[in-house]
């Protein structure tokens, strides 16, 4: 715990200066849960970052769906999640 207090998470996603930003937006499924995230990569002179934005995970229904349809629920949360992160950038 004493370790606790040199921890730091930076809230800055990127500076003004960068020269390209690309949204990346990863789904996944599995019997049990669907999630997505949404990754912000930025450029400036040939240097790269890459920021973690946003993550958002469901349980998959009580009523047994198959891989397909709960790939089909992830991809539809990636698309909500990836229109909520544009609006706010």
């Amino acid at each position: 715990m004493h370790l606790m207090s040199k921890c730091t998470i930076p809230r800055r996603f990127f500076a003004e200066n960068y020269d390209d930003f690309t949204l990346y937006i990863f789904t996944d499924a599995s019997a049990y849960a669907y999630a997505t995230c949404a990754f912000l990569r930025c450029e400036f002179k040939g240097q790269v970052m890459v920021k973690l934005i946003a993550v958002k995970a469901r349980l998959a229904p009580m009523k047994k769906s198959t891989i397909p349809r709960l790939e089909l629920l992830g991809a539809a949360l990636g698309a909500r999640l990836a229109e909520t992160v544009h609006s706010i950038l």
